[in-house]
């Protein structure tokens, strides 16, 4: 229906861009707290739960509380795997379901995900399927450092070198591969 938007849009698979709208009071919101508590639960058992932690002389300075979630000492070095991880069990979950309903073996088990770049979102991806036990295809520029690469290596994710602008032909390669 019209109720989910960008946020429920994004979290359910959808690619692509989506101008924020604001909510009517018949409609939901974009997310609500079951929606959290939900992605909380699907989550908590593979990540760290990170410190919150505090600068008295900040504080002071400002003269308000100043908390700091500390999402750096997280698995993949950031608070993205959070997000991802959600998306990836939820998708998993959603493919297990289909198959139960349709009481057939014969639908695909497993999916893959695929991201492009080596920044702070790729290395959680990575991070994020090799913890659900999924596929991972990096795409990367041909000047990615090596740094980058070796992270995502470290995941297990499938790093595929471009060397062309054009996406199509780096998406038909990664479906070949």
């Amino acid at each position: 229906g019209r109720r989910g938007s960008v946020l429920r849009r994004i979290s359910m698979g959808t690619i692509g861009l989506f101008q924020p709208k604001q909510a009517t009071q018949e409609e939901e919101p974009l997310i609500n707290l079951r929606d959290v508590s939900r992605a909380r639960n699907r989550v908590q058992d593979y990540i760290h739960q990170t410190q919150i932690l505090s600068s008295s002389n900040l504080c002071s300075m400002l003269k308000v509380k100043v908390l700091f979630k500390a999402e750096n000492f997280q698995k993949s070095g950031s608070y993205k795997i959070r997000g991802v991880l959600n998306h990836i069990i939820y998708q998993r979950e959603q493919r297990l379901q289909k198959r139960v309903k349709a009481r057939r073996s014969s639908l695909p088990q497993t999916f893959a995900v695929m991201t492009s770049g080596a920044g702070e979102f790729a290395e959680a991806a990575a991070c994020a399927a090799n913890m659900a036990g999924v596929n991972c295809i990096s795409v990367v520029a041909k000047s990615t450092c090596r740094a980058s690469l070796e992270i995502l290596h470290h995941y297990k994710s499938r790093v595929l070198v471009h060397t062309t602008d054009n996406p199509e032909s780096v998406r038909d390669r990664a479906e070949r591969e």
